[in-house]
């Protein structure tokens, strides 16, 4: 029960993540398995009497229940084995999003039990390697180690924390910049300590709505590449959930995530100061889901950024100049227990995007075919993807996004992130927590020049990173 009760805790901490909560469906076959493998003594809690009329459960809360089962395979037999294995397969997003916690609850367990403040730490450590075709720096080495804390003071709240610390002879020091914000670099423009996320949940501020406040992350889209940030977001962001959709909007203030060194990447929306959003997700059937999305802001008149197609002159944007008017939508469509697709689109109307792209709204959008995924804790899992991207100028944020392209330097950013291209990912469980991803993006475009996307030459990109979690 403890386990079940510590999975809860990290759900809290993640609901900023609206794509999860959709409900499963009654009819759904998900269920009768639970409640078999309820009565074979796999997960506990859980009965046929925990189900049907209109007792339902969100797909978030269905893969913590999977996860638990996932921690206990090796007490099943093989039937129940195989049914582990298609619950997995189910809700391989979910899982995704649980970012592994599944390990760091089976550790902190017993810590749990006897920690009257429930106490939880977890987090990875990962070693990445890129390289580019072409370039005077190449190939590179990073680290960064992730500290998560979650806690729940009552049954009501709940407090989460995490500090990203990339590299590791960071570990420790709190550099404070010029803007005061404590996250700039520590002195050699190369190592960073940084916290990300710190805020509070109140898990029913109203029947059916979580409100977080404090440094969270957001996540918008079914890819999250039109936000998909490490933390930085300070603000209040509200989730609202039906039985089979959900409602997540805020307000939030993204001068820290906006830094130069945040994320050691360029900020196209540098300007940007505050923020609101929102997102409306909805769970056709079991295997169809869509949403649809806006995130709109104004300058704050203190940032140069250079105005133009191709950027022939700098300005300062006026305090209230409209930067950003995204809208768009996405769908996840499971063809069949293994492939899916997976698309987002958005358009940018706001004036100074006009002005970027030569008086017309710039668009972006990624299409993508996955096939199976891999699960953290079950080794030799494993999935793979390809997908397409395109954006003009001024159609995402490198430090927002969690496309690859977040990793792109200023110097190969003079176009306000215009590019296009494929890329391909493999991902596989090599030991339970121990994660390898490999990614390959070949013929990287600028999408204003069609010129390759690296300003030194060259178009492709590599990328390979293990990470051990806990």
């Amino acid at each position: 029960m403890a386990l079940t009760c510590a999975l809860s805790i990290t759900g809290t901490a993640l609901a900023a993540t609206a794509n999860s909560f959709a409900d499963v469906p009654t009819n759904n076959w998900a269920y009768d398995a639970v409640t078999k493998l309820s009565k074979a003594g796999i997960v506990t809690g859980y009965d046929a009497k925990s189900f049907g009329g209109d007792k339902t459960l969100t797909r978030y809360e269905m893969a913590q229940i999977v996860a638990n089962a996932i921690t206990k395979e090796d007490k099943a037999n093989a039937e129940n084995k195989a049914l582990i294995e298609k619950l997995a397969t189910e809700f391989s997003v979910e899982l995704d999003k649980l970012d592994a916690r599944v390990t760091k609850v089976e550790n902190q367990v017993d810590k749990l039990n006897s920690t009257s403040s429930g106490l939880i730490l977890s987090g990875f450590d990962r070693i990445r390697y890129v390289s580019t075709d072409k370039g005077t720096s190449n190939p590179t080495f990073a680290n960064r180690f992730d500290l998560v804390a979650d806690t729940v003071p009552n049954n009501k709240m709940a407090f989460h924390f995490r500090d990203i610390v990339s590299d590791y002879t960071a570990m420790g020091t709190y550099p404070t910049g010029a803007s005061g914000t404590g996250i700039a670099p520590d002195g050699n423009g190369s190592k960073t300590n940084q916290i990300t996320d710190i805020n509070i949940t109140d898990k029913n501020f109203w029947p059916g709505v979580n409100i977080t406040a404090g440094r969270f992350s957001l996540n918008l889209g079914q890819t999250s590449y039109l936000a998909g940030s490490n933390g930085g977001f300070d603000g209040i962001n509200g989730l609202w959930k039906s039985s089979k959709g959900s409602l997540q909007v805020g307000y939030a203030n993204a001068a820290v995530v906006n830094l130069a060194n945040f994320n050691n990447s360029p900020s196209t929306f540098a300007d940007v100061a505050n923020i609101i959003y929102g997102e409306y997700d909805y769970q056709s059937n079991a295997n169809l889901k869509f949403d649809v999305n806006f995130v709109k802001s104004q300058g704050n008149g203190t940032t140069n950024d250079t105005v133009g197609v191709v950027g022939t002159s700098t300005s300062n944007f006026s305090a209230g100049q409209n930067l950003i008017s995204m809208a768009g939508g996405g769908f996840n469509w499971k063809l069949n227990k293994n492939i899916a697709l997976v698309s987002d689109y958005w358009v940018n109307s706001a004036s100074q995007a006009k002005i970027d792209n030569g008086g017309t709204s710039p668009v972006g959008y990624v299409a993508r075919v996955a096939y199976k995924g891999n699960q953290p804790t079950v080794p030799g899992s494993w999935g793979a993807f390809v997908e397409y991207q395109k954006f003009q100028p001024d159609t995402y944020d490198e430090n927002w996004t969690a496309s690859f392209l977040g990793a792109m330097s200023a110097s190969n950013d003079p176009y306000h992130g215009a590019l296009k291209g494929l890329d391909v990912q493999f991902n596989t469980t090599l030991e339970k927590n121990f994660v390898l991803t490999a990614l390959y993006a070949f013929n990287l475009k600028n999408s204003v020049t069609n010129g390759d996307y690296f300003v030194n030459g060259g178009s492709n990109f590599t990328r390979i990173q293990a990470t051990y979690m806990f």
